[in-house]
């Protein structure tokens, strides 16, 4: 694992990346041990950084050559480290995104069908909870991957997207990759979100590159097994302009099958609910095994 010092510099014009992104210079690469990918858009080629300042840390994704010629860093967000600093300042990195603490990832290969949960712990919370779930029913055969965060502020500084996941950075994922599945699930969470359709708040979207008419057959499972009080509304996103569609070949759960994943995305108020979440998990239970 490398790990260097590396100086936060501004990010000229935003680059064009996401707010958990950022640029590294050639010498911020080799001061790594890392390598400049030939191309940023093929899936896992960006790893991912931990970088700490003082008592702050974050997780980011290297997503772009960064100009000059010292070992510098841009971030797209440089409040997603330490609020209210102004660049540039030194900052610790390292390509070690356990070290610390703040994540742990916990793998069991045993089965065909992948079920994970990238963002668990207080990233996206109860979405660890609905693999424990699935792992646990005996009628199934399941290789799971958990990531857990700790901490304060757990989405603002851990979260990385699920199309920007890395191998590279998690070993856990690899593990998955090497091995093949006829089906893969990932369960994940949102704050809040509308339909496109009539502008009604969504409680579960069921996206991913899976078949389409079997995502309609789970959606409609789910709907079945939630509570009807309070009354939760189930999307099937079927365009990339879709809140949370999860269609990208790049998404991590579309990377594990040859099939397309199954990405089941839930609103705050759905997995703040006592019996919701199970019920979710439940009715994919139901979905693998028809």
């Amino acid at each position: 694992m490398g790990e260097a010092q590396l100086l936060l510099v501004p990010m000229s014009g935003g680059g064009g990346l996401s707010a958990e992104q950022a640029s590294l210079t050639e010498a911020g690469f080799a001061a790594l041990g890392l390598a400049v990918p030939g191309d940023f858009g093929r899936p896992g080629a960006g790893v991912q950084l931990l970088l700490s300042a003082d008592n702050s840390f974050a997780l980011v994704t290297i997503a772009a050559v960064l100009s000059g010629g010292a070992a510098s860093i841009a971030l797209a967000n440089p409040d997603r480290l330490r609020s209210g600093t102004s660049v540039p300042f030194p900052v610790q990195a390292t390509t070690n995104i356990f070290a610390g603490g703040h994540l742990e990832e916990k793998t069991a290969q045993s089965g065909s069908v992948a079920v994970i949960a990238p963002h668990g712990g207080g990233i996206e919370r109860q979405t660890d909870s609905q693999v424990e779930i699935l792992a646990g029913d005996t009628r199934l055969q399941v290789d799971t991957w958990v990531c857990r965060g700790k901490g304060a502020q757990q989405f603002r500084r851990l979260h990385i997207t699920s199309d920007d996941l890395s191998e590279q950075s998690f070993p856990g994922f690899r593990a998955l990759l090497d091995r093949p599945h006829r089906l893969a699930v990932s369960f994940h969470g949102f704050d809040a979100a509308t339909s496109p359709r009539n502008d009604r708040a969504l409680d579960v979207i069921v996206g991913g590159q899976l078949d389409l008419g079997r995502r309609y057959d789970v959606a409609e499972l789910i709907r079945r097994k939630l509570p009807l009080d309070p009354a939760f509304e189930v999307f099937v996103a079927t365009e990339c302009g879709d809140p949370h569609a999860g269609l990208s070949p790049k998404n991590a759960v579309n990377r594990l099958s040859q099939y397309g994943g199954l990405q089941i995305e839930q609103s705050h108020r759905l997995r703040e609910h006592s019996e919701a979440p199970t019920r979710v998990a439940e009715a994919v239970i139901e979905a693998l095994i028809s």
